[in-house]
């Protein structure tokens, strides 16, 4: 019978997971000078075209505009971070992000995966995906 090594390295994986965590502490403080040190100067971070700040913002100014934005959008004390599962340099956070709806009447959840790049101890690339941008965006 044959005996499988993991081989993963937990180092990179604990140091990961470190600047994840971190950017999420700070992120639901709206800290973006906290932030800002864990975000690599080239930066990249796609958001849907179907969203009001849609595009690819690229490098640590760009990207901080669109997390401020982002900020304002969102009750940042009633964000659930699940969990979060690192392989090495790559991260996937799973969210429940509130948001109201256009009716201002109703609230709901909106599902979210984000996943992360991770080099030298700062984040390269941030990906959202998101279950339902149209109600996002109807907001």
């Amino acid at each position: 019978m044959a005996v499988t090594t993991d081989t993963r390295d937990t180092s990179a994986e604990d140091r990961t997971r470190s600047v994840v965590q971190a950017f999420y502490d700070n992120s639901l403080r709206a800290d973006l000078d906290g932030v800002a040190k864990i975000l690599h100067p080239d930066v990249v971070n796609p958001e849907p075209g179907s969203l009001p700040y849609g595009g690819t913002h690229k490098g640590r100014d760009d990207v901080l505009k669109l997390l401020a934005e982002l900020y304002s959008r969102v009750d940042l004390d009633a964000v659930v971070i699940g969990d979060i599962l690192v392989n090495s340099e790559r991260a996937a956070a799973f969210l429940e992000v509130p948001f109201e709806s256009g009716d201002s009447t109703s609230n709901h959840t909106m599902l979210v995966v984000e996943t992360f790049v991770i080099r030298d101890g700062l984040i390269v690339e941030i990906r959202p995906y998101y279950f339902d941008t149209a109600a996002f965006a109807a907001r």
